[in-house]
């Protein structure tokens, strides 16, 4: 009897080492979960087919790659149709399915009026929480989600009484999950935005200097955002208007570009003078502060371009 509760004994361990084993074991198992990448619930192959249609090289005279206009406009259309259908789930594939590859491959065909048209359609549009998740989730309603095609359908309010009869834990966490999906969306949404404005404002400078039409579609996509007040701010702010400033100032070998340039300059000027308040987001005295910095710069610069322009015609 002895011998076996001596073997009991050796066999047991303490309580505290096994909480710590266990302990340590969850540890390793969660430093080895590598990062999961994101897993759409939806079938996209349709989509992926239709983004094809982009995965083109940049035409130029080395390559006799040509997207063709009247399908350009084919593919605006569709893509504003599922914009206005489907926003969320349009929005979930470009932004975190592709990264927001879309932004890139339509910056590279602005030649093309219709496509230029789609991007400044991106850049104005506005994306709430509402959009991706529907009103399913955030309030009491029998309304149907935003993302259904036809708002009157038997079969959709069917499925979200299904989905509403989870468990509360369930429910909050599909909650939580759609939220942090929505922010990551919208923090992508906004970085491809600022890249899209500084990458039109270089085509209107010197690193474009044969591509007329990609300057005019360019021209007029950062024109219009001149005139609206939620768009304005992506002109003024994360150095843009010095970007601006600077382009207006490289003189005769931007001579192609030099008067959308400047234009786009003096409606930005004018906007500012016609309002005593601040913009959304955006203050006066940050604007008088650039301006201040570089107007020596810029009428020097003006002056210059003048003169050439004088002997020129001598």
């Amino acid at each position: 009897m002895k011998e076996e509760e001596t073997e009991e004994k050796g066999d047991s361990v303490p309580v505290e080492e096994k909480e710590q084993v266990e302990e340590g074991d969850e540890a390793k198992d969660n430093e080895e979960k590598p990062t999961e990448e994101f897993k759409p619930e939806n079938d996209y192959s349709l989509m992926d087919e239709l983004m094809e249609f982009l995965e083109v090289p940049e035409e130029s005279e080395d390559n006799d790659v040509r997207l063709e206009p009247i399908l350009c406009g084919y593919f605006n259309k569709v893509m504003t149709a599922l914009l206005s259908k489907q926003k969320g789930k349009t929005l979930e594939y470009l932004l975190l399915f592709q990264k927001g590859k879309i932004f890139d491959n339509l910056l590279s065909h602005m030649q093309h009026y219709s496509l230029a048209s789609l991007l400044l359609h991106f850049l104005g549009m506005k994306f709430y929480l509402e959009d991706y998740t529907g009103f399913s989730q955030l309030a009491s309603t029998k309304r149907t989600s935003l993302l259904d095609w036809d708002n009157n359908s038997d079969s959709d309010e069917d499925e979200n009484k299904a989905k509403s009869k989870g468990s509360p834990e369930s429910t909050a966490a599909a909650i939580a999950e759609n939220e942090a999906r929505f922010e990551e969306m919208t923090k992508i949404f906004q970085r491809k935005k600022i890249q899209v404005v500084r990458t039109l404002i270089g085509y209107l400078s010197k690193k474009n200097s044969n591509n007329l039409e990609k300057t005019m579609n360019a021209n007029t996509v950062l024109q219009e955002l001149v005139e609206n007040e939620t768009t304005f701010k992506y002109l003024v702010e994360d150095g843009h208007l010095e970007l601006i400033i600077n382009t207006c100032c490289e003189g005769n070998v931007n001579r192609m570009n030099a008067p959308y340039i400047k234009h786009l300059l003096g409606n930005i000027f004018n906007e500012y003078s016609q309002r005593l308040n601040n913009f959304k987001d955006v203050k006066i005295t940050d604007f008088k502060t650039t301006f201040s910095e570089s107007f020596t710069d810029l009428i020097f610069s003006q002056c210059l371009s003048l003169r050439q322009a004088d002997s020129g015609n001598d």
